[in-house]
């Protein structure tokens, strides 16, 4: 929680938006990279829910969160399908190793990041060395 700003009682956060006390009662959102604290009226303003976690604008595009990734919403899915069932059994039409390989695929995507051209010039001098 973001309880820093609050000078009049630390134990309550102070809302990023409107700076104005979050109470005990109120409803608030959190960005879960940065723990920045909103009201949950003031939220709609600056939080974006991203694959079910929610972040602000701010992070959002300092740290480029949002990725394009079409296998990630299909796993959630089987995943949210199976409970504690095997992910294979849900793909019957596919071969058994079709779940890993989504997996795999949706690695790939979650995990590149992009880069300036001095950025991966360096990169790219780094790994010949």
């Amino acid at each position: 929680m973001n309880m820093a700003e609050n000078k009049i009682n630390p134990s309550y956060p102070v809302c990023t938006q409107c700076q104005k006390v979050i109470k005990v009662k109120s409803n608030q959102i959190e960005c879960q990279k940065c723990n920045l604290n909103f009201h949950t009226r003031c939220a709609k303003k600056k939080i974006r829910e991203f694959r079910r976690i929610n972040y602000c604008l701010q992070c959002i595009q300092l740290h480029n969160l949002v990725r394009y990734n079409p296998y990630y919403d299909t796993l959630k899915e089987l995943e949210d399908k199976s409970d504690n069932d095997n992910k294979k059994s849900l793909i019957t039409d596919e071969p058994p190793e079709s779940a890993e390989i989504l997996e795999e695929f949706s690695s790939v995507l979650e995990n590149c990041r992009n880069f300036t051209l001095s950025e991966y010039n360096t990169e790219c001098i780094a790994k010949k060395s």
